[in-house]
């Protein structure tokens, strides 16, 4: 594995088969998840996402109830500086 300039996918081969990310999760699992350039972390209670789709990353923290995600917070770069807005 190795880092792809001007792209945040990384350059893998699995028994010099090349991965697509594209088309596929860089991981998956109950708690971690990372695809579309957004990473998603939860503990099952509340949790986070970092989106990489614009220039800038987006942090949006989330709580988990009965299943079903209620976005709390977002944070991002605007003007060079950090806002943070209340959902």
């Amino acid at each position: 594995m190795k880092s792809v300039p001007g792209t945040w996918l990384p350059e893998a081969t699995v028994n010099g088969a090349k991965l697509d990310f594209e088309h596929w999760p860089i991981g998956e699992s109950p708690f971690v998840n990372s695809a579309d350039q957004v990473l998603d972390v939860n503990d099952g209670r509340q949790g986070f996402s970092i989106d990489w789709s614009g220039r800038l990353p987006v942090y949006t923290y989330y709580d988990l109830r009965e299943g079903r995600r209620k976005e709390t917070r977002r944070r991002s770069i605007q003007n060079g500086k950090i806002v943070t807005q209340d959902l």
